[in-house]
């Protein structure tokens, strides 16, 4: 649009020019019954309104380009911070539980969960919407199953806990109540345990499938290690078919992440 205003400008001086220069030396007179003078003021008029439309073009694209370089900062620092995530609360779990039976071997112990996540997504709600529908629509997708995720390890954790301190009692004081309470603590705890096994591969799927798409749309190459959930080798089908096979007991061999 600047460049249109600024053709259409650049036209009206050169015919400006010419009409002054037959004017006062061509001997050319106006039809119209205006003066010289008024021509010259009118002429004058139209090319400070020319360089006014100008100026609020090039505001207007100034304007758009800071809101782009914005929109793609935000993007950025949401690609990092799922990845981020992935790296520690969806492929962690998944090295841990990968070839584990949750109904008999050994509970493992995940990283604890920060009292602020995603503080760059929370910071900038109001501003997802400048996103594209595809990078919206990943996000939305992405954060209900982080919420999922985040919301059985935090019950896991906190049944383990109740473990720990159940089992201190029952070290200075045995009894059959406390001996009870650990196996209904231990039950439950496995119980989860497989829960968090079900629902890593839509976890990872979405992760996977919105660093893909933030990728592309700040230009930044979804390749490892930059960007840690791009290690896996498998399209996303595939991730969540094989980590679903594992919890069926499947013999297939489980995808999983490359390792740092």
């Amino acid at each position: 649009m600047t460049r249109m205003w600024r053709v259409i400008a650049l036209a009206v001086l050169l015919l400006g020019i010419a009409g002054v220069l037959r004017l006062y030396w061509g001997g050319f007179v106006w039809k119209s019954g205006l003066s010289n003078d008024a021509i010259v003021v009118l002429f004058v008029g139209l090319i400070a309104f020319l360089a006014v439309m100008i100026q609020i073009e090039e505001d207007r694209t100034r304007r758009l380009e800071d809101q782009e370089s914005e929109t793609k900062a935000v993007a950025t620092a949401l690609l990092f911070e799922i990845d981020g995530f992935y790296a520690t609360y969806l492929r962690q779990p998944r090295e841990l539980l990968m070839g584990k039976d949750v109904a008999k071997d050994a509970l493992p112990r995940f990283a604890s969960i920060g009292p602020n996540q995603f503080p760059v997504y929370r910071g900038n709600a109001s501003n997802i919407g400048g996103l594209p529908v595809e990078c919206v629509l990943g996000l939305v997708g992405f954060f209900q199953q982080a919420d999922s995720i985040l919301s059985n390890l935090a019950d896991y954790a906190s049944t383990l806990e109740r473990q720990r301190r159940f089992r201190l009692e029952a070290s200075t004081r045995r009894t059959l109540d406390n001996v009870l309470v650990l196996n209904v603590e231990e039950s439950l705890a496995r119980t989860q345990l497989g829960r968090i096994k079900s629902v890593l591969p839509e976890a990872i799927k979405a992760a996977h499938l919105i660093c893909h798409t933030l990728c592309e749309f700040v230009g930044v190459p979804f390749e490892y290690p930059a960007v840690t959930v791009a290690a896996e080798r498998l399209s996303v089908d595939k991730i969540g078919d094989s980590l679903l096979e594992e919890n069926s007991g499947s013999a297939a061999q489980p995808a999983h992440a490359e390792k740092s």
